[in-house]
């Protein structure tokens, strides 16, 4: 029991360094990268590593639009599919060796219609740290594709193309020549991830405590986002950290605590929360109905957003909706008004499959 409380406070004092890194770094600056409220739903986009964590096929969506009051919504979506990789030995279970993945992230902004696309594939090796099969592990993850930025210029309007006695004149010439619509570069980011108590069975009353913790950087490599030519304006590097833990309320009650904190060009972000699982069907006859779950959760995404969230799911998905409540300045020009989410994730689970982490799925 003490080990397992050490190491629970190692995670904690991991979690408080991180979030006191960021914070202390902080400058007037946001993150490039789009983000999601449900970013514990959105694996492959959190962290490469993660592609390890899964022992079953699972396919995962989510889908943001936000500031509708603004301007034209800004939307971003993302779709993945994770493969586990086992080996077999002959008289022995199949042993889990890690995962591949692939995915692919869409974002559009502004009136300009700036679209990100990336394309990306993904592995990892998991590390086993006990005898346990399955119980304290640490996965590497690798991910590498490419990422293109798009400017559709149909709906912007230039300087040069005012007349003085008519106004705008779409048939005059910008006079933009230097500006190239499309950029297209590699990009490759990586990730390491540590659980414990990954066997734990929702209902089974076995174990009481669950938790992991991991660290991702994207843009190892410069990416040049420059729509101009002979100019260079590289993607900054993007640092994640998240975390979370777990506990068994009861045998159907599961509350979970989690935080994500990232860093980016000097700008930070940080949320934190807490969301509730309650198991109404327990372990009925109809496979598709055991251990239904009902998923609240409440999240704070510091200086920018309150995030209240609800879902549904057993062992064969989960699904998710959530809504941010501006609180910072945009508030006034948004009237209030935020983000919409939805996640999904779909899994082929063999019989008798064991869950690895609490809902929402990490």
């Amino acid at each position: 029991m003490k080990q397992v409380l050490l190491k629970y406070r190692i995670v904690f004092i991991v979690a408080l360094t991180m979030v006191t890194l960021i914070v202390g770094n902080k400058k007037d600056a946001n993150a490039q990268d789009g983000h999601f409220s449900q970013y514990f739903a959105s694996s492959l986009y959190l962290n490469p590593a993660l592609v390890g964590a899964e022992n079953f096929m699972t396919f995962r969506s989510n889908y943001r639009t936000q500031w509708r009051r603004v301007t034209l919504p800004y939307v971003t979506s993302q779709v993945s599919i994770i493969l586990p990789v086992t080996t077999n030995v002959p008289g022995m279970p199949p042993r889990h060796e890690g995962g591949v993945g692939f995915s692919f992230y869409n974002d559009r902004a502004g009136d300009g219609n700036f679209k990100t696309l990336g394309m990306y594939a993904s592995g990892a090796y998991t590390l086993q740290l006990s005898t346990r099969e399955n119980h304290n592990i640490l996965v590497f993850g690798l991910q590498g594709g490419v990422l293109q930025k798009q400017l559709d210029f149909t709906n912007l309007e230039w300087g040069a193309q005012y007349n003085p006695y008519l106004g705008f004149d779409p048939t005059m010439d910008p006079g933009e020549f230097t500006i190239q619509p499309t950029t297209i570069n590699p990009d490759f980011n990586a990730g390491v991830l540590w659980f414990y108590n990954s066997e734990r069975e929702f209902g089974q009353g076995k174990h009481n405590i669950s938790a992991h913790s991991g660290i991702a950087i994207s843009h190892l490599i410069p990416v040049n986002e420059s729509l101009f030519d002979g100019q260079s304006q590289y993607l900054p590097v993007l640092v994640k950290y998240h975390g979370s833990i777990e506990f068994q309320l009861t045998n159907r009650i599961h509350l979970n605590g989690a935080m994500l904190a990232q860093m980016q060009n000097g700008g930070y972000e940080v949320n934190v929360g807490a969301y509730l699982n309650v198991d109404v069907t327990g372990n009925v006859y109809n496979p598709s109905l055991a251990h239904l779950n009902l998923i609240t959760g409440l999240w704070y995404r510091y200086r920018d957003a309150n995030i209240i969230m609800a879902g549904i799911e057993n062992y064969f998905y989960t699904l998710g909706f959530s809504y941010d409540m501006n609180t910072s300045q945009l508030r006034t020009s948004s009237r209030g008004r935020g983000a919409f989410e939805i996640s999904l994730a779909i899994r082929r689970l063999k019989e008798r499959e064991k869950l690895k982490f609490s809902t929402p799925r990490i």
